[in-house]
This record gives C-alpha cells, sequence and structure tokens, in this order.
C-alpha cells in the first residue's frame, strides 16, 4: 500500500537539488520552489492526487469501480451478495484464507454469506478402530489387618511388599462384608511388581512393618478338577464357594473325553426338598462289579430281617445286598521280616498267575505254641528280599488280633481318669500349621486348640509362619483360628495343614492291668514314648514300651497242597486294619454302588480289586467276590426345581442315634445320667467354713468319663460376710461333658479352712435343638423341627458330569427326615367302578379333619403356627389329664388348633395318647401353655373349628377292583371310610372306596427314597481343561474347593480348586466405546471413510455445495451436508380450573 503524503513538496526542493545551485543557480532553485507551491494550492494536480490516494484504497472510502476490483481480486469465487457486508468481508478476508482448509474456515463462510451457524465433523471419527476402546481393570489386594488404624493410615500412600518389594499406590481402603466374614481391601493404582500371599506391607516412605496389614491373597487361578461338558472357550462362569463370592472366570481351554455322566430322572418321586442338608443326593463314590453273590437267606425262602433303618423290614428270598445297609470288606495289612523264603515263594505263586492270591497262616509266637490264629489269601505284595508288606483278606481269625500297650496314665485326672472298653485309642500325631498372620506370640510347650475343629496340641516351635504342635489330637481344620487355652487372645489363622507324623488309631479290647491294654483294630503303629488319648473318656496316657504283638506273631506260606511251608516263617512286625466299610446306595445283579467308603478311622478308601478280598453285607449277610472296582469320579447333581409342593412341619431327630457327646440316646437312663452333657446348675452350702475371701473361685474339675475330667470344668465364686464365713455361691461357668457329680476342688481358695458345699449338677439328653433338656423338658423344645417344602422333582441343576468313569454309576436322592415315617405307594380297592383312569393322571380326595377353635385372652405375646398347646383338665395323685394340640392358624384372639388329643401322664413316667375325642379343650380357668413361645393364656370359648386337607396321588397301575397310587401328600392320607370314593382328574372314571380297603404298596419304596435319577456313562465334547480369572471376587481361601456355574444356559457345573496368592484384578470397564459395533460405524469407503467431511447447517446442501467447493473445499476430500434446525419453545403454560388425568 502507498505512504500518504501530508508534507508540502516544497520545503523538501533545496535539499533535492546539487549544491552547485545553490551558488551558481539560486534563480532555478527559486523557481522550483515557487512551482512546487503553486501545484500544492488547492485545485492544483498535486492537491487533488493527495486527496485521491485514500479513497481509492481505503474499502470504507472507495468508489463502486475500486470495490469491484477489490473483489475480483480478494474475493474471487464468492457470490456478489454477503450477509456481513462487501466491506467488511474484504477487510477480513486474510483470516479466511488462514483458516482455509480447517472446520473454522467452513464456519466462518457461513457467518460471511448466510449469518448462519454451522460445524464440521468427520465421519471417520465415528468408525469402529478395533482394539482401540481404553479398558480399565482395578487392582487390589485383601489383607489380615492386626491394627484398623494403620490399615485406614495407608489411604493416599505409596506402599511396598516386604517380600516381593512390589510397589502401588494405595487408591482407597474399603471394608466388605464376605459371608458374614470382614474383608480389608485395598485398591490400587501404578502397580509395579507382584504382592503375593502372607507378605507384610509398609509405607515406602518409611518401611516399617510393625502391626501392618498382611496379604491374605486374591482368587489368582483355577485349577479344574472337573470339567463338565459341552462348553467352549470364552463361556464365562461364576464363582461359587464356601468362603468368597463375586468371582468370575472364563473358559481358555476345552478338551474332549470318555467317562463323562448324564442324569436323567424318570420319576420324581414325593418327599424331596432343595434344602441340601435335608434332602441328599449321592452318586457312587465306590462302584463294583461282584460275582458269586450267596446268601444263609437263599436256602429258606421268606426269612424277614430289618434293613439299614427301623422303619420296614424287608423279606429275602435271593442274594441280594440291601440299599443304605453298610457293606464291608475284610482286609488287613502285614509287615514281616527275616525270611527271604517266604517272599520267593509269593513271587513265584504271582509270577505263575498275576491274578493269584497265595494263601498264607498266621500262628502265635512258639513260646505261646505256635497256635494257628488266621489264614488268608494274600491281595497286595510289596518284597523288599526277606522284609515285605502284604495286604492279606482273612478267612479265619486276624492276623493282628490285640497289640499289647505298655502305658502310664498322665495329664488330666491322674490314675482316677482311666481308659474305657471299646472306646477309640488315638496316638498323638505330629502337625505343621501354617499361618498368614497372628496376634501375640506361642511358645514352647503352650497348649493350643482350633476354634472349628476343636483339635488341640503342644507348641513345639514358631517359626517363619509355621506353628509346629505334637501332643495333637483331633483333625485340624483350614477354618480354624489357633488359640492359646490360657489366653485366647492369643491366635493365629490357619491356612495349610500338613501332618509330619500320623498317629496311630485302635479300639480298646480289654485291661490287663491299670498299665497294660490290649487294643485290636489297629490302623498304623505305635511308638514308644507318644501319648494316648481315649475319644470318649478323654483319658491321657503316655507308651512307656514297645507295643507287644498278643495276636499272630508269625506267617507262614501255604504250598500247593495246601500244607505249611515251614520254611517260610516270617516274623510280624507291623500290623494294621484296613477293613473298608460303604453304605449302598443301589445295586443289581451284577454292581454295587457305595457311598462313605472309609476305612475304620474314617478316611477314604478304595476296595481291593481281587475276587479272594469278598464284601459282606452286615444287614442281608450277603457276600460276594469283588471282579472289578469301576473307576471314576466327581460327578454330582441338585435337585432344579420342584411340582406338586406341600409344606409341612415334623421332627427329625431319631431315637436309635447318638447325642452330641456321640453317646447312645438309648444308653441314657432317664434323668439323663451318663448322656456325657451334665452341667452344675448351683452350688448348696453345707458348711461356711472361715477364713475366705470375697470372690474366691471354687472349681469342680471331676465327674467326667469313667470319673474323669469333664470336656470343660465348673466354676462358682464365694460371697463372704466379715468374718471370712461363705455367705453363699454362685454359679460362674457351668462347664460341659459332665457324666456325674463332681465334688468341689477348693485348692485355689488358700486362707480358709472348714468350707462344704455340694454341687447340683443337671443332666439333659444331648438333643442337637437343646442339649440340656431332659425328662421335665417338653419334647417340642428339644426336638429338632423341620419346616418347609417338600415336592416331586421337576427337573436337575448343577450338574457335574465327572470323568473317567468305566460303567453306570448308582445315585440316590434321599430324604431321611421323611422317609422315616414309611409312607409308601397305596394300593385303593374300590367297587362300582365308572370308566378308566389314564395312568399318570392325579387322583385327589378332599378330607375334612376336626379341629378347635380357642377364643383366649391373658397372653402378653403372639403364639406362633406349628407349636404345640396344652391345658391342663384333671389331676389327681396317680395322673394328670391335658388336652393338647397344634397351632395352625392365629389371631389376636384366637387360636385354630388341629391334631386335639387326650394325654394322661402317670406318676410311673408312662403316659396314653386318646385321639378319639376331636374337641379336648375346654373353656375353663386352666390357662392353656404354648411348648416354643411358652406363652400363656384364658380360654373363654371353644367352639368346632374343621379344616380340609387334600390327600393326592398319580395313577401307575389299575385293574378292574384296584387302583395304585403314587403318594403325592404328606400330611394327608387316602380316608377309606364309608361313602369315600376317588376321582380322576383328566379321565373322570371313578369309583367308590372299599371300606378298611386302602394299604400301603410294600414293593414300593417310602416317599423321601423313592424317586428314580439314572446315570449313564458316554463321551462329551467341551470339557473345561483350563480358565482364566477375570474377578478374582473377594474372600476366597486358597485350596478351596469350587463350584462354577455358567451364566449362561447350561445346568451343568465345573469343578475346581481355589489358588489364591497375589493381587486381585476386577472385571474392569470400559472407559470409551471406540471399539463397539453398537456406537461405532464400519468403514465404506464412502461416508465412512478418513477423506469425508460433514456440514451441519440449517442449510440445504445444494444452497451452498457450489460455493463451498469454490472457496473452502479441500481437494481429495467428500463433501456431505446435513441440516440441522433449531428452535427456541415456549414452555411456559398456564392451567385455569383444569384437570389433568394421566393414564
Amino acid at each position: 500500500m502507498a505512504r500518504e503524503i501530508t508534507d508540502d513538496i516544497k520545503l523538501f526542493v533545496q535539499d533535492q537539488l546539487p549544491s552547485f545551485y545553490k551558488e551558481e543557480g539560486q534563480m532555478f532553485g527559486a523557481f522550483i520552489d515557487a512551482y512546487y507551491e503553486y501545484l500544492e494550492q488547492n485545485g492544483q494536480s498535486l492537491q487533488l492526487s493527495r486527496e485521491l490516494m485514500p479513497g481509492v484504497i481505503d474499502v470504507d472510502y472507495t468508489s463502486a469501480q475500486f470495490l469491484e476490483h477489490f473483489k475480483l481480486n480478494f474475493l474471487n469465487g464468492f457470490p456478489g451478495e454477503f450477509k456481513a457486508g462487501t466491506e467488511r468481508t474484504i477487510k477480513s478476508i486474510l483470516d479466511f484464507y488462514n483458516l482455509k482448509g480447517s472446520p473454522k474456515a467452513v464456519e466462518l463462510m457461513f457467518q460471511v454469506l448466510y449469518a448462519e451457524a454451522a460445524s464440521v465433523s468427520y465421519p471417520i471419527d465415528n468408525v469402529m478402530r478395533p482394539s482401540n476402546a481404553n479398558y480399565h481393570r482395578p487392582k487390589y489386594i485383601e489383607v489380615y489387618a492386626p491394627s484398623l488404624t494403620k490399615l485406614i493410615g495407608l489411604d493416599g500412600q505409596e506402599i511396598v511388599g516386604g517380600t516381593t518389594g512390589a510397589k502401588a499406590f494405595v487408591e482407597s481402603v474399603v471394608t466388605k462384608l464376605i459371608n458374614n466374614v470382614k474383608v480389608h481391601v485395598i485398591y490400587l493404582s501404578n502397580v509395579r511388581g507382584e504382592f503375593t500371599r502372607g507378605e507384610i506391607l509398609a509405607k515406602s516412605a518409611d518401611g516399617i512393618q510393625d502391626d501392618m496389614p498382611s496379604i491374605r491373597g486374591s482368587l489368582s487361578a483355577v485349577d479344574v478338577t472337573l470339567g463338565g461338558k459341552d462348553f467352549t472357550v470364552g463361556d464365562i462362569f461364576n464363582v461359587t464357594a464356601d468362603n468368597g463370592k463375586q468371582g468370575k472366570v472364563r473358559v481358555a481351554k476345552t478338551d474332549n473325553a470318555t467317562g463323562l455322566i448324564e442324569f436323567k430322572f424318570s420319576n420324581g418321586g414325593f418327599g424331596f426338598t432343595q434344602n441340601t442338608s435335608f434332602t441328599t443326593i449321592d452318586v457312587n463314590d465306590q462302584n463294583l462289579k461282584v460275582i458269586n453273590k450267596l446268601n444263609e437267606a437263599t436256602t429258606y425262602a421268606n426269612t424277614t430281617h430289618p434293613t439299614a433303618f427301623d422303619w420296614h423290614e424287608k423279606k429275602i428270598d435271593s442274594a441280594e445286598f440291601l440299599r443304605w445297609e453298610t457293606v464291608e470288606q475284610h482286609v488287613e495289612q502285614v509287615g514281616y521280616t527275616s525270611s527271604a523264603a517266604l517272599g520267593t515263594y509269593l513271587e513265584q505263586a504271582i509270577s505263575a498267575n498275576a491274578d493269584a492270591t497265595p494263601l498264607v497262616q498266621g500262628r502265635t509266637s512258639s513260646a505261646t505254641g505256635n497256635t494257628v490264629v488266621a489264614n488268608g489269601y494274600v491281595v497286595s505284595t510289596t518284597i523288599n528280599g526277606a522284609n515285605a508288606t502284604l495286604k492279606i483278606a482273612p478267612t479265619h481269625g486276624s492276623f493282628g488280633d490285640a497289640r499289647s500297650l505298655t502305658m502310664a496314665y498322665g495329664g488330666a485326672g491322674g490314675n482316677t481318669h482311666q481308659f474305657e472298653i471299646g472306646e477309640a485309642i488315638h496316638e498323638e500325631s505330629t502337625v505343621a500349621l501354617t499361618y498368614l498372620s497372628k496376634v501375640g506370640s506361642f511358645s514352647a510347650d503352650d497348649v493350643v486348640k482350633g476354634t472349628v475343629s476343636g483339635a488341640n496340641g503342644v507348641v513345639v516351635t514358631d517359626s517363619a509362619g509355621v506353628l509346629t504342635v505334637n501332643g495333637s489330637f483331633g483333625a485340624w481344620d483350614t477354618d480354624d483360628e489357633v488359640f492359646l487355652i490360657t489366653n485366647n487372645q492369643v491366635k493365629a489363622n490357619v491356612t495349610t495343614i500338613s501332618i509330619s507324623t500320623a498317629g496311630a488309631t485302635s479300639t480298646l479290647t480289654a485291661k490287663t492291668s491299670n498299665t497294660v491294654i490290649i487294643v485290636g483294630d489297629v490302623v498304623g503303629l505305635y511308638n514308644n514314648g507318644k501319648k494316648l488319648h481315649g475319644v470318649r473318656s478323654h483319658a491321657i496316657a503316655a507308651l512307656t514300651a514297645d507295643p507287644v504283638n498278643s495276636g499272630a506273631a508269625d506267617i507262614y506260606f501255604f504250598n500247593a497242597n495246601s500244607q505249611v511251608n515251614s520254611a517260610s516263617q516270617g516274623s510280624i512286625n507291623q500290623y494294621s486294619n484296613l477293613t473298608i466299610q460303604a453304605t449302598v446306595i443301589g445295586s443289581n445283579t451284577g454292581q454295587v454302588g457305595f457311598r462313605n467308603t472309609k476305612y475304620s478311622n474314617g478316611t477314604a478308601a478304595q476296595f481291593v480289586n481281587k475276587p479272594a478280598a469278598h464284601i459282606v453285607g452286615l444287614t442281608s449277610n450277603t457276600f460276594a467276590n469283588v471282579a472289578e472296582v469301576g473307576t471314576g469320579g466327581g460327578a454330582s447333581y441338585e435337585i432344579g426345581s420342584l411340582e406338586n409342593t406341600e409344606s409341612i412341619t415334623i421332627y427329625t431327630d431319631f431315637i436309635g442315634a447318638n447325642n452330641v457327646a456321640n453317646v447312645a440316646y438309648l444308653d441314657c437312663v432317664i434323668d439323663g445320667g451318663n448322656s456325657g452333657v451334665g452341667f452344675l446348675d448351683t452350688v448348696t452350702i453345707a458348711a461356711s467354713g472361715t477364713g475366705y475371701t470375697n470372690g474366691q473361685i471354687m472349681t469342680f474339675d471331676l465327674g467326667g468319663p469313667a470319673g474323669g475330667r469333664p470336656n470343660v470344668n465348673a466354676t462358682a465364686n464365694v460371697t463372704t460376710d466379715a468374718s471370712g464365713n461363705v455367705v453363699s455361691i454362685s454359679v460362674v461357668t457351668i462347664g460341659s461333658g459332665f457324666y456325674s457329680n463332681s465334688t468341689a476342688n477348693l485348692s485355689n481358695m488358700a486362707g480358709g479352712s472348714n468350707l462344704s458345699v455340694t454341687g447340683n449338677f443337671d443332666y439333659g439328653y444331648g438333643f442337637p435343638k437343646s442339649s440340656h433338656g431332659d425328662y421335665e423338658t417338653v419334647l417340642d423344645s428339644v426336638l429338632t423341627r423341620y419346616q418347609g417344602e417338600i415336592g416331586t422333582i421337576a427337573s436337575l441343576a448343577k450338574i457335574n458330569p465327572g470323568n473317567n468313569y468305566n460303567f453306570d454309576p448308582f445315585t440316590a436322592v434321599f430324604t431321611k427326615g421323611v422317609a422315616g415315617y414309611d409312607r409308601r405307594d397305596i394300593v385303593v380297592n374300590i367297587e362300582n367302578k365308572q370308566g378308566e383312569f389314564t395312568l399318570g393322571e392325579n387322583v385327589n380326595q378332599t378330607v375334612t379333619l376336626q379341629g378347635q377353635r380357642l377364643t383366649m385372652s391373658g397372653n402378653t405375646a403372639a403364639f406362633e403356627n406349628s407349636e404345640a398347646v396344652k391345658q391342663l383338665l384333671a389331676t389327681n395323685s396317680v395322673s394328670s389329664t391335658f388336652a393338647v394340640g397344634d397351632i395352625y392358624d392365629h389371631g389376636a384372639t384366637t387360636l385354630d388348633i388341629e391334631n386335639p388329643r387326650k394325654r394322661t401322664q402317670y406318676s410311673n413316667g408312662f403316659f396314653t395318647v386318646d385321639t378319639s375325642n376331636g374337641i379336648p379343650f375346654t373353656a375353663s380357668s386352666n390357662t392353656i401353655l404354648s411348648t416354643v413361645t411358652a406363652q400363656t393364656a384364658t380360654i373363654s370359648a371353644v367352639t368346632t373349628k374343621t379344616q380340609t386337607g387334600t390327600a393326592k396321588g398319580q395313577v401307575y397301575s389299575q385293574t378292574a377292583t384296584e387302583v395304585r397310587l403314587r403318594r403325592l401328600s404328606f400330611s394327608v392320607g387316602f380316608n377309606d371310610a364309608p361313602g369315600s370314593y376317588i376321582f380322576g382328574a383328566s379321565s373322570g372314571a371313578n369309583g367308590d372306596i372299599v371300606e378298611n380297603g386302602i394299604y400301603q404298596d410294600e414293593g414300593t419304596r417310602p416317599i423321601g427314597d423313592n424317586a428314580v435319577v439314572t446315570a449313564n456313562t458316554l463321551a462329551a465334547n467341551g470339557i473345561v481343561s483350563q480358565l482364566e480369572v477375570i474377578d478374582s471376587g473377594f474372600g476366597y481361601n486358597h485350596g478351596a474347593e469350587l463350584t462354577l456355574e455358567s451364566t449362561g444356559n447350561s445346568n451343568i457345573v465345573v469343578s475346581g480348586t481355589a489358588n489364591v496368592h497375589f493381587t486381585g484384578v476386577g472385571e474392569g470397564r470400559w472407559k470409551d466405546q471406540e471399539s463397539f459395533l453398537n456406537t461405532q460405524y464400519l468403514h465404506d469407503n464412502d461416508y465412512y471413510q478418513t477423506h469425508s467431511y460433514l456440514v451441519e447447517s440449517g442449510l440445504s446442501l445444494d444452497k451452498y455445495k457450489d460455493i463451498l467447493s469454490k472457496v473452502a473445499h479441500v481437494a481429495g476430500t467428500r463433501m456431505f451436508g446435513r441440516v440441522v434446525s433449531e428452535r427456541l419453545a415456549n414452555n411456559a403454560l398456564t392451567f385455569s380450573n383444569a384437570t389433568i388425568t394421566i393414564l
């Protein structure tokens, strides 16, 4: 742009002339000055040119001709009209050109040309980019916290692992309640390294570990034990366990295999629940193919004998094993020395026939007459020169009939507390208990105990997180918190258990003297110096000599002529009873399936696969040889759903069982004595003595089994007067495990004398619900009641097909509490039959039940349904008569009673029950008493209250005169009173029931034991072999058994064990959705591509496409347009006397 000239030119003329004009041409200089002065006058050319320059170059003042010139030069391609004005547009156009190729240029163009807002976006931003989304997975560690203050103090700090050196920043600290257990969780960021289970944390700033949290570990991996079937890689499972929740895993690998089980049910039976503690489901843990079955009962028909349960008897016409009976395989393990010849004979016999079972004989020592005490077949050998270990199936006697143990009583009770005949004698074990954290410290010789298992022992060492305990009795549990007996605040949490030395077990058969006992059924080897423990008596002793075999001392080989080869004599140095017992859950002509297959010490066992090792049913007395032992395991299922449901209330205690102290109820006397659940009730003062101090403690520490120590001593403290005389005694600890009264131990009450007291003990029967309940207690308050629904199995769930089965297993669904009532399918004799019943159709009968409604008052709280009530009707010196009934409904002032009856209680303990009077309760001053809530009330009025029940059945067979029905109701049975009839729900067939014409079909199983579920062996694909953890969840224990339930539609489950080691990870979330198909688009080389853009404005594309292409469009790109309309609506509403109805 030309510079604007403002000064007069004449002022500068002289400076422009050469110097010689100043000397010789002064007139010329003056002329030039005058000339320019003239041109600069108004109206002259120079003055006019000065005024023309600003008007030409400034668009605000230029002429129209020059403005068109500017537009051609600076706005080429733009239309003639500009909403922002031509002059303003020209002046701002440089900004547009600087922005050209950017969204801002388009926006500026729309403002200038159309006064419209516009925006530019790129479709490529909405095109899916694989693996481009940002996924965040939370990381955390689960910890034990000795100090909550120090745990909370880690929030916002950097932490370091004391073992691994791993570091992380703590984002937050939270406490979660997982299965009623508090779990402390530390959420982390910027994790460097891997934290591991057991290490102690510290702040990076100081490294101090005192009372700092220790890592318990999170679910890091799952080891598959049973892989299910029909799964694919990527399937998701929820991880369930007794402890822990919210874990998730994903299938990483699958395999194909044979030997899996498919479960199907052909009859859902009745009397089952989804409560796994009430209805049990078994798939055999052992399955035998058997041959040569025989039974003494096969020699005579119709022999009657009881089965394994008391509710019915069964006639045996052939050799069969009975469902639920115990079967035994008698096997003994014998070790011998000093007979290379015996080993040679055995090896020769076996080499000639691999299935051979050579015969051997056991004799007493020559010093005791070399008497034959046992014969048996060798079913397994481990031979090492002159020494060997043999497994023998005895045909006569026992190779280890007895061990003579010399010992000295010690510990609590001393010589007054001795072993009992028939009780189990356990030798101490040495156990290593690994723990993660502890409170306080343990020292050598400390006595410790487990909170869950009750196991106990004596501390040997406490080092590096391992507590070594000897003198250990009982089976420790990984859920145990081991604590110091003398101070339960000193404790440690057990995570793993390792038995260094397992103690022997046996049964006491005789006592030779106070220091010598005879034991049989020995499992393991007793060792001199080890402690012994009586399981029932709780007596303690120590072995003072090596055990002596008082049974078979020597073993000999039988030759081919069934003669003993004297040269084969070996000296027996070891014996164990390896007899196996199991419960039959199913059988057929050639197979038997079992549950709970165990040795006598309770450990899992496997039957010996030799025909010579026969099995025998302890109830049926059926014998059979073992032809083959089945393989496979792990198959299981649960009840998925029920139909034909009914609500019931029943008692589940059986008088033939043992009580909480493992004493048979039938061994207890009427007053509860010898039940093992005695306790100190009160203390009576016979002589108050003198010199005692207020608050002193006396102990009652005898009266346990065989007069020895109880489980827990009872204690009481004294209150004295100023002279030290005892004026009262208060029980502090009632104790437990008393079999008889105990005298008071006053040894801790120093300073006093002549005090004489009597402990008053109370004894209960030991029922699980209330162990202290006795003959004075209402039975309803001590017996365990089950309230819930039972029904027919409609579907199966959580099916685990197991693996490696070589033939079909047996399975059983069993509700013992229902089956014990022996309610079977029924036979209904009918007459006047009309039509034919349809097999499988339901048959119902409405039954009227007599009852009473009691109008009452005076109760202070509400009664409960299903509890019993009683009212005294009459009493005298011989008996008392009560009205008794069960509440099935109640209101504020009424009770509806069912099962009304009269009960007469005689003073000698006998009683009678009369159900013939359906209205025994009366309106009188005699109050009623409830058995559960212990409420009392006065009856002001009594009315008859009947209720109707429905007996239900399902037709499975019929003839012209009888219909057989599967029982589908528990509480209400079919009535065969005169006038009764049955009616088919779908067929319409009917018939009159013959009076007294209903009886049970004894060929069927009782409800609760009549479901028919079959298990078939098959091949399968998609067996899970490897998993990856996608969410560690919280609270899982290392080594815990896990059940993995599919999040899909499969009812098959997978089993595994938990590896709890490292930092936990959450399932995570996507922070954006760049790779999500539901929000992004696929590249189409048109709209969705890298070289396209979208203009959004209030104008359609055809209005601006050409102009935009000329002035702002970038070559090589593709333009799209979209109309966006923005309007402002007035949302103000005014209502006047209006009614609005919202539908």
